[in-house]
């Protein structure tokens, strides 16, 4: 017996309910998208206009007011207690750098170096390096024999010119009675004048030496050698260096001594060649060694140190030097010029160095405030800085240390 099969259901339907109406729906989607084009407006307006652009309902790109300065109330009885000294704020002429190593010389128009014209052995040095000389006073003393053969070469000529003198002295007068022709006396005058130059010639080199002219005529009158050459200081000034000793042998030219005038000194500074770079003539100089000690630089060597890199700066000490010694070392600053016109000197106690920043306290009613600013260089009690600082302002130079402390209680720079 066969059953029917069972009928296949249909396949079910899923019906989706048609949206509903609602009164004014169309007007509100319209409105929505006018702001939404609105803003989108806004901010390409903005854009075009070099600000920030801005999302719908966020904060505005325009720069925000500086927040006020920290300030701290202090009466004038507080700050009796706290012993604030004030002072006016006063521009930078200069900014100084740190101080580079120097070394005191003379001029080399104001220095001399004392050698043996000939060879000899030194026999007596008369000074030492340091002592102070005069003019003509004797320095050492040398015995050599060549300065014995100038000495005689000098009065062999000296005796062959009196032989030309009276050799013409009698043919004038023979030319004179009629005996013997004018020619004659002619050549003995040629002869004569010949004799004479080589006699000045002779009297030259030994005051080349150092003999003085008295000491030349006593030679020509004894007819007496002198065993010793004496030299002499050719200027007033100090011994700068000795280079011989008693007993020495030297050679014709070999350095004795330097002398150099003290009243005017240079100073000679090894700079890097990223300071050297921004110098130039006639800019100023400080010694720190010497306080109130100035100057003016002179030159700015061509060459590069090839070790280092540096460059040799010369520069002439103004005014009295001093306690200053030639070969003295030193060191100098080099102020720079460059920017001192937006910069200030303020004492280094007036500045404050908190979490990496430095501050200054400003005068105000009713107590002071606190500045930001950035140290450019310094030099011993003196700084110089750059901020929000005016020429005029008067800040707090002493008792910062006390202030300090109450400005930190109170949140310090924050």
């Amino acid at each position: 017996m066969t059953h029917p099969a069972p009928p296949i259901p249909a396949p079910c339907t899923r019906r989706t309910r048609a949206p509903r109406s609602r009164p004014g729906g169309d007007a509100s989607r319209r409105a929505a998208t006018f702001r939404r084009a609105r803003i989108a407006l806004l901010g390409l307006a903005i854009a075009f206009a070099g600000l920030a652009p801005t999302a719908f309902g966020a904060e505005s790109a325009a720069p925000t007011p500086e927040p006020p300065r920290p300030r701290l109330e202090v009466s004038p009885a507080q700050r009796d207690a706290l012993g604030l000294e004030l002072a006016p704020l006063a521009r930078a002429s200069t900014i100084a750098r740190p101080p580079l190593p120097g070394r005191i010389t003379v001029p080399n128009d104001r220095a001399r170096v004392i050698a043996t014209p000939v060879a000899g052995i030194v026999v007596g040095l008369d000074v030492a390096t340091g002592d102070p000389v005069h003019a003509g006073a004797p320095l050492a003393r040398i015995e050599s024999p060549d300065f014995l053969r100038m000495q005689r070469e000098l009065l062999e000529d000296r005796a062959a010119a009196d032989l030309a003198d009276a050799a013409y002295t009698r043919e004038r007068q023979l030319v004179e009675e009629g005996i013997v022709a004018g020619r004659r006396a002619a050549e003995s005058e040629s002869q004569l004048r010949q004799a004479r130059a080589v006699l000045a010639e002779r009297r030259q080199a030994l005051t080349i030496l150092g003999m003085a002219d008295s000491t030349i005529r006593e030679l020509e009158r004894t007819r007496r050698l002198e065993r010793t050459l004496e030299l002499r200081a050719p200027i007033t000034g100090l011994v700068l260096e000795q280079s011989a000793r008693v007993g020495e042998r030297l050679d014709a030219g070999a350095e004795l001594y330097r002398v150099g005038e003290a009243e005017e000194l240079q100073v000679e500074i090894h700079v890097p060649i990223e300071i050297a770079n921004t110098l130039a003539p006639g800019g100023p100089i400080r010694l720190t060694d010497a306080p109130g000690a100035e100057g003016r630089i002179l030159a700015i060597g061509g060459d590069v140190h090839a070790l280092d890199q540096g460059v040799l700066v010369r520069a002439a000490l103004l005014g009295d030097p001093g306690q200053l010694r030639p070969g003295q070392f030193v060191h100098v600053e080099l102020p720079a010029t460059d920017g001192a016109e937006q910069a200030f000197e303020v004492p280094d106690a007036a500045v404050l160095h908190s979490g990496g920043s430095a501050f200054v306290f400003r005068a105000v009613d009713g107590g002071f405030e606190s500045v930001a600013v950035r140290p450019l260089g310094g030099s011993g009690r003196r700084v110089v800085v750059a901020g929000d600082l005016a020429e005029g302002d008067v800040l707090v130079v002493r008792g910062t240390a006390a202030l300090k402390a109450y400005w930190l209680s109170v949140g310090g720079p924050d």
